[in-house]
């Protein structure tokens, strides 16, 4: 299918549609209510992102998946001087970063072949340290993972 949005960039299209590839039954695996899927995209004109957002059930969280055309790099680089943490995920750069401005928030980045997939968690009312903001989400995005396409 063609892409619901593509940028006037030579980059890749964004291919991967988290609002339209991910089904509902991995959606629940991961902890999400289907029901509640709001697009957020953002159709840049040099890059795009596809945006899904979700809430958990009982409301206690908020996970935004997003696909891009963005470059691991450039998302690495603009986020520099920010809690990040560098690893692997499965044969995949990845790079989780605490934002601690408004509450508990993680955004988990994994590298796919058209750009990044993205994974932000709100956490609501929960007593956490630090350290503890990303748990989980590597989980999160395995499951994810398994619906790219080819080439994505």
């Amino acid at each position: 299918r063609e892409p619901r949005f593509t940028d006037q960039s030579a980059r890749p299209d964004v291919i991967f549609d988290p609002c339209l590839d991910i089904p509902d039954e991995a959606l629940v695996e991961a902890g999400l209510d289907p029901s509640t899927k709001a697009y957020e995209d953002y159709p840049g004109p040099d890059r795009t992102f596809l945006i899904c957002a979700f809430m958990s059930p009982p409301a206690d969280a908020y996970v935004g998946i997003a696909s891009s055309n963005s470059t691991y790099d450039e998302y690495v680089a603009k986020e520099a001087g920010n809690d990040l943490r560098e690893y692997e995920l499965d044969g995949r750069r990845a790079v989780d970063l605490r934002s601690g401005t408004s509450g508990i928030n993680c955004t988990l980045t994994v590298e796919i072949g058209i750009g990044i997939l993205g994974l932000t968690r709100d956490l609501f009312e929960r007593d956490m340290t630090r350290e503890q903001w990303c748990d989980g989400m590597d989980d999160i995005a395995r499951i994810f993972l398994n619906y790219l396409p080819e080439g994505a």
